[in-house]
């Protein structure tokens, strides 16, 4: 059902029918939708009783229409009304950004580059991405918005990340970012003829600094009683948005926070979102079984779901391929390829090494490798790994032998791939550092595999070190774990026993069973 539209007429909007307008513009979305939307960055949220005046107020002026939806007999509910922009509301939309902007554009845009640069940034917008924050946060914040501590967390995580290498500690990246959001409020109010709201002081600077660590403590402990199990929901593409949700809120993609709590957490979630991905497969929803996939294949392989996680792949390779979708072709064989490797027999090995030999292939090709995304970074990354973690193991399991010239090519070319694309796409410095740690911890195991333990020992020893660095527990558990492999063999014990308490502070069980393995014989032969 649609109203007449009214003649086309200046239209002044508030704060809120611009957020509406620009949420619904180029979609149709229910009230609930809208709502989500709207409140997916504001500190206190907007409620039904706030959205539905708004939404009568702008199909009144004529910048919205609605139509109901035919969705009552999939879900067994009342239809629902789908708001979308007219056409004068997004003309209206326009004119209003448009006038906001005027001529102070140009300088605004230099004005915040500056600002960025300051901090260690191209943009604000990288930023934004590397605090995990919407650039309209920011912007919002920039204009005389408050910042709450959790945000100015994020952000301050964000800039000290950056600019680790420069000694730089949470303090002096919230004193920097004080000075950035003065000037720029500063500069641009005037531009607007306005003048700042707000002005942050050196107080701000301090109690932010004083609340990181307790804020970065209280967190998880939030999260854990947020999310403790994912909600069970009996739409399935609804499930599995509540577990992509799930997957996001944890950061599960890149288990650098794959703590002995979010290991419980998803354990007990595990039943629900494979049977929810294996129904989704057999109902042929390639892009809900993508994108869920996508997030949970890491810790799925981590928690030794390997049936699973090669099912889903080989169904990921068929589809994509049917799709035209290359780079989940690339993924899923990359996926299928790292489940193979973890095995120790020749044959499944092998067909790991054939798999990866072809999506390295298909790196190489300047068409294909156009289309490798930041999202598809972490693909490229283990395909590298897999070209040294592949003959290491076959070799170790005495299926082969690999000479060291052979290594050494394999990991420069390695190398190599791995930088070409991250020169070409924007990383934070943390994720560049997480895709090249694997490099050095494959060289070590290969030197052990050939005996050359002191070299093998330096090697653990940058891994170490490295993943101290970006907090990446299992990976400084399993190289403190080779340190103590070593130094035992190099008869090394009072050093052997250092890496064994550093081992003990870390969460992963298995690595702990290995440390004890170790202990037992250190104290039955010294």
């Amino acid at each position: 059902m649609q109203k007449d539209l009214p003649s086309p007429q200046p239209v002044k909007l508030s704060a809120m029918d611009e957020d509406i307008l620009t949420v619904l513009l180029g979609r149709k979305l229910y009230g609930l939708e809208i709502l989500d939307q709207l409140n997916l960055d504001r500190p206190i949220e907007l409620k039904h009783g706030s959205l539905y005046p708004a939404m009568n107020r702008l199909e009144e002026k004529g910048l919205v229409s609605w139509q109901w939806g035919d969705e009552a007999d999939e879900s067994g509910g009342g239809r629902r009304k789908y708001y979308e922009v007219t056409e004068l509301g997004a003309k209206s939309l326009s004119e209003v950004q448009q006038y906001r902007v005027g001529q102070a554009k140009s300088t605004a845009k230099a004005l915040c580059k500056k600002a960025a640069e300051e901090l260690g940034f191209q943009s604000l917008a990288e930023l934004a991405r590397n605090a995990g924050v919407s650039e309209s946060t920011i912007s919002r914040v920039i204009a005389g918005a408050k910042l709450t501590d959790n945000t100015a967390q994020k952000i301050i995580e964000a800039i000290k990340s950056q600019n680790y290498s420069q000694g730089w500690d949470a303090l002096e990246s919230a004193g920097r970012l004080v000075y950035v959001l003065n000037y720029l409020r500063n500069h641009l109010a005037h531009l607007r003829g306005r003048e700042a709201l707000h002005k942050f002081r050196e107080e701000d600077a301090e109690r932010w600094d004083k609340n990181y660590t307790k804020i970065s403590h209280k967190s998880q402990y939030n999260l854990i009683e947020r999310i403790d199990l994912i909600p069970i929901s009996s739409n399935l593409k609804k499930q599995l948005e509540l577990i992509q949700e799930f997957c996001k809120a944890w950061k599960i993609k890149h288990d650098f926070c794959y703590s002995k709590k979010i290991s419980s957490i998803l354990k007990q979630n595990l039943d629900l979102i494979v049977s929810s991905i294996r129904l989704a497969a057999k109902k042929g929803f390639y892009v809900e079984v993508k994108e869920t996939f996508t997030q949970i294949r890491h810790i799925a392989h981590l928690c030794d779901e390997f049936e699973f996680v090669a099912d889903i792949s080989k169904w990921l390779i068929e589809h994509s391929f049917n799709h035209g979708d290359m780079p989940t072709y690339i993924k899923a064989k990359t996926t299928l390829a790292w489940t193979l490797s973890s095995n120790r027999e020749a044959e499944p090995l092998r067909e790991a090494q054939e798999l990866t030999d072809r999506v390295w292939e298909l790196l190489e090709n300047p068409e294909i490798s156009k289309k490798i995304t930041s999202e598809d970074m972490d693909v490229v990354a283990i395909i590298c790994e897999l070209r040294l973690r592949i003959p290491t193991r076959l070799q170790m399991y005495k299926h082969q032998s690999l000479a060291i010239n052979n290594f050494n090519n394999l990991h420069r070319h390695s190398l190599l791939m791995l930088n070409k694309f991250q020169k070409n796409i924007a990383l934070d410095t943390r994720l560049k550092m997480r895709y090249q740690i694997p490099l050095q911890y494959q060289h070590g195991i290969y030197l052990y595999t050939i005996e050359k333990y002191e070299e093998a020992k330096n090697e653990f020893q940058n891994v170490l070190y490295n993943s101290n660095l970006i907090g990446w527990d299992r990976v400084e558990q399993g190289s403190a774990t080779w340190l103590a492999t070593l130094t035992k063999k190099m008869n090394d014990i009072d050093s052997c026993r250092k890496y064994l308490e550093k081992i003990d502070e870390k969460p992963f069980l298995k690595l702990r069973k290995i440390s004890n393995k170790i202990k037992n014989e250190i104290s039955s032969n010294y």
